[in-house]
């Protein structure tokens, strides 16, 4: 009974090896755009702290909770929009266009958080430093 409990063990751990190998190995094509979604997350997430310490606003689990299921649906959305790129919709670039509203999203927030805990508008700055590298390059 002990031997073959545990030979159902390996078997398990070999197809929970195997579905793992296989999940990584299909959302491989996506693996930098989800990446870069999570660090925009990530730094969204430190800025927003920011911007609660200096409003003194109180840092609760649920507003981290929110951030947390934040990232697992942009995550989810890359790699649904692959699943549609994939199998329906192969001429349409799905992933790019999810993973730029995303982006175009969180850049966002950043930049408002920003804003408001250091005084700093970025996209401002930004286009400041390309207006001024223009006007150099004439």
């Amino acid at each position: 009974m002990k031997q073959e409990l545990s030979s159902m063990t390996e078997v398990l751990v070999y197809w929970i090896k195997f579905l793992i190998l296989a999940v990584l190995a299909y959302i491989a094509p996506v693996q930098s755009l989800m990446i870069a979604t999570g660090v925009l997350v990530f730094v969204d997430f430190f800025a927003g702290v920011a911007r609660a310490r200096k409003l003194r606003e109180p840092i609760t689990s649920h507003k981290m909770k929110r951030t947390v299921v934040k990232g697992l649906v942009y995550q989810a959305a890359i790699m649904l929009g692959l699943m549609i790129e994939t199998y329906f919709l192969s001429e349409t670039p799905i992933v790019k266009l999810i993973a730029a509203t995303i982006a175009m999203v969180e850049l966002k927030s950043i930049n408002e958080n920003i804003k408001i805990a250091f005084d700093i508008d970025l996209l401002k700055t930004v286009i400041d430093k390309l207006q001024t590298q223009k006007e150099v390059e004439k």
